[in-house]
């Protein structure tokens, strides 16, 4: 019954006049509005409940709770940091296709590593911002230093459970969260493979003939970039670079190149600003939903011939959570009975995961058919979100659909190779 909300050890406000009976209703109301009971969450919305802050309650009551559910779980800095552990679908993209030496692909074991890694600086990242707000929010004071011990102390503690292979000292874990929001996911790449440490663009003339090959029209990839980068730095005596290397520099310069190469379009998608967004903390609450022609070839018998060509469309209800797919279907085409078919499904599976048809508080899906869309989606949800037309970012269940392309489809003998219909560099 005790839950850590938000950097807190809490308690649900109705298990104090109800489950536990420690406290009336109307006593409870008091202490909360005379500021001695702090509610560090409103019961307001679908499927919510109140929270309290476990040490504001009255000493009196406290421990007739200790008495009812025995002692609370102790905070550490260790679990609060487990806390912003998710996985990074980018990352898990990036490594599986960084390039060594313009032709070998890490090893599973060494992407798995990197990708690990990845995931726990995001996670140090949020837990120190989250902390330094937290403490903030409170009046507190705490120096930072501390934050960061504690957080490396974590990030020693869970090194076995996760597998990471980062740094212990706070000084080089602070220097490799910096590097790492600077640079990106290549930095996490060591040095000792190929000519890493070499391959270097390293002044004025170098970087322009990089830079323009990256904003070419074609949409080279990296690793005709490097070809046709090396052209150049054979004749000028200038060190070669890898696939890897310009992977790299795309991202520190895609800001200056991707509209030239791809368009305003693109620019909008990847690189305007974005309202960044974190994952509800708990599932059934918001589902994203989207529709994904699958990278699946199968035969199709028509008019007395067969055909080889075809792919089937799968609309998928994705729990942004857990990142479950909690409904879905499967049509020749997307259509509106295809969207409320999978709705449907994702609506009967609550009932057999919970015994009775769950109703959730926002979904969110794109403007199709929204004339006959929009009341069906207001009836399994208490709010509808539309995703801007065009914007691909807006889609939380596009990284989901590229991963579940790469983890299943692409094993398959009847993958089609589109890759998510997008050019991959």
């Amino acid at each position: 019954m005790y839950e850590i909300y938000q950097n807190t050890l809490t308690i649900p406000a109705r298990a104090l006049y109800e489950d536990l009976d420690v406290i009336s209703k109307s006593n409870y109301d008091k202490q909360c509005r005379i500021g001695r009971i702090n509610r560090v969450r409103m019961g307001k919305g679908l499927d919510n409940h109140a929270l309290v802050e476990f040490d504001s309650i009255p000493e009196r009551f406290r421990v007739q709770i200790v008495k009812k559910l025995g002692y609370p779980p102790k905070m550490t800095e260790k679990n609060l940091l487990l806390t912003h552990y998710k996985d990074d679908y980018e990352a898990i993209d990036f490594f599986a296709k960084y390039l060594i030496d313009d032709y070998r692909i890490l090893d599973p074991e060494k992407q798995d590593e990197y990708v690990k890694n990845a995931q726990m600086l995001n996670a140090v990242d949020y837990f120190i911002k989250d902390t330094v707000s937290f403490i903030k929010g409170r009046n507190g004071r705490r120096n930072l230093t501390d934050i960061w011990k504690d957080a490396a102390q974590s990030v020693e503690d869970v090194q076995e459970q996760i597998g990471h292979t980062l740094p212990k000292s706070v000084r080089r874990l602070k220097e490799k969260l910096e590097d790492y929001k600077k640079e990106g996911y290549g930095v996490l790449v060591s040095e000792n493979f190929g000519n890493k440490k070499a391959s270097k663009v390293k002044d004025t003339q170098q970087e322009a003939v990089l830079r323009e090959l990256l904003r070419k029209h074609q949409g080279y990839d990296n690793e005709q970039i490097s070809k046709d980068y090396n052209l150049f730095a054979t004749a000028m005596q200038w060190d070669i670079i890898t696939g890897g290397t310009v992977g790299n520099y795309r991202k520190k310069w895609n800001l200056s190149t991707v509209s030239f190469r791809e368009g305003s379009k693109a620019f909008d998608d990847t690189m305007e600003m974005q309202i960044k967004r974190r994952a509800p903390e708990f599932p059934m609450a918001f589902w994203v939903m989207d529709g994904w022609k699958a990278e699946l070839m199968y035969q199709k018998f028509e008019n007395g011939k067969t055909s080889y060509h075809h792919r089937l469309v799968i609309v998928v209800v994705l729990d942004a959570s857990t990142k479950y797919p909690i409904g879905y279907a499967i049509g020749e085409q997307e259509n509106t009975d295809l969207i409320k078919a999978a709705l449907r499904n994702a609506v009967n599976h609550t009932e057999e995961l919970f015994g009775y048809k769950h109703k959730v508080f926002q979904v969110q899906a794109d403007n199709y058919g929204s004339k006959i869309m929009t009341p069906i989606y207001k009836g399994v949800a208490k709010k509808y979100i539309p995703t801007k037309v065009g914007n691909a970012k807006a889609k939380v269940i596009e990284p989901w659909f590229r991963s579940f392309n790469k983890n299943h489809c692409q094993r398959e003998v009847n993958w089609s190779g589109q890759e998510n219909g997008r050019a991959h560099v």
